[in-house]
């Protein structure tokens, strides 16, 4: 297979007989400034709407191509962007259950770094400064359709300094794939992330309330309990002092003291329970079927959220 004037042997491609099976198959190569390196995204095919993914794999030497680097149990867009002086490479790549990060790939030093966050909008670009640091760009079009982009990853600076770098012998073909899916886990975005993420897209409206409760299902949080039971064994709820949300939302809190805080501000003296986000609404609702209450987070503080009383607990997490 020529492509630009790579002789690649295809046949040693891993998934390469694959493409029988699969339709419309294509194969990008993205040569680097200087000419001596290439790499190659091959087996691109369409697995989702408007969503295309292939393998990769890192060649040098034009003359006689010698595969430096195969990645194997990665997939990967058909984008690949090149420093000035070729020795970096930045592609957009996905992981297992639809983890999206960005892979850095140093050539000189054999080395590669991941990027935590990525877009789940893949139509952006990584530019090079004059500082020498790159920055994530999207399109004036992807801009305006779009405001989250615009204020969580637009001009989002990547500086190779401060990167965290790791041979490339894990990502290599034929590696421990053991320990290359804990490596890999070392560095996709934490609970923690999702979260801050996550509670900054629904401040913005970019997701719905039922989005942020699927994702973020297992996040524990702090409350006091306002139901009590009488001595016929009937459970109401008790009033709430939440001026801030206007009574109708329980407060919950994402640590203690937060939760602490709150209580003391107000004078007011309750019993503090912590519990998933959804164990959380499935108690509500189990006390309250045609419950009116929905959930306060952190109200107290500028970056607080409300999730409706409509939003209930899902049996399948999204991703996006």
């Amino acid at each position: 297979m020529n492509l630009q004037g790579w002789n690649i042997n295809s046949e040693s491609l891993p998934y390469w007989n694959n493409r029988e099976t699969m339709l419309d198959c294509r194969d990008y190569l993205y040569e680097s400034p200087t000419g001596d390196a290439a790499c190659l995204i091959y087996s691109v095919t369409e697995v989702g709407m408007l969503k295309y993914w292939g393998f990769c794999a890192i060649y040098k030497n034009q003359q006689a191509p010698e595969m430096a680097l195969c990645v194997r149990y990665v997939n990967f867009a058909p984008y690949a962007r090149f420093s000035k002086d070729g020795n970096l490479v930045f592609l957009k790549a996905t992981y297992r259950a639809g983890v999206r990060f960005i892979l850095v790939l140093d050539l000189k030093k054999e080395v590669y770094a991941t990027l935590k966050f990525a877009p789940s909008n893949m139509e952006y670009d990584i530019r090079e400064g004059d500082d020498g640091a790159f920055y994530t760009v999207f399109d004036k079009r992807t801009l305006q359709d779009d405001v989250c982009l615009a204020k969580l990853f637009h001009g989002t600076k990547i500086d190779p300094a401060h990167l965290r770098w790791r041979k490339w012998t894990a990502l290599a073909d034929g590696g421990d794939l053991h320990l290359q899916e804990r490596g890999l886990r070392h560095f996709f975005r934490s609970k923690e992330s999702i979260w801050k993420e996550s509670m900054a897209k629904m401040r913005l409206d970019a997701i719905s309330g039922q989005e942020f409760v699927d994702v973020n299902r297992d996040k524990m949080l702090y409350f006091f309990l306002p139901f009590k039971t009488d001595e016929h064994g009937h459970t109401y709820a008790r009033p709430l002092a939440n001026t801030a949300f206007e009574g109708r939302y329980l407060p919950a809190f994402s640590t203690r003291e937060a939760c602490v805080d709150y209580l003391e501000c107000r004078g007011e003296k309750y019993v503090i329970y912590k519990a998933r986000l959804k164990k959380l609404m499935q108690v509500m609702d189990e006390h309250y079927p045609m419950r009116e209450w929905g959930i306060a987070i952190d109200p107290h503080h500028e970056e607080s959220i409300a999730i409706p009383n409509t939003v209930r607990v899902t049996p399948k997490s999204l991703r996006y």
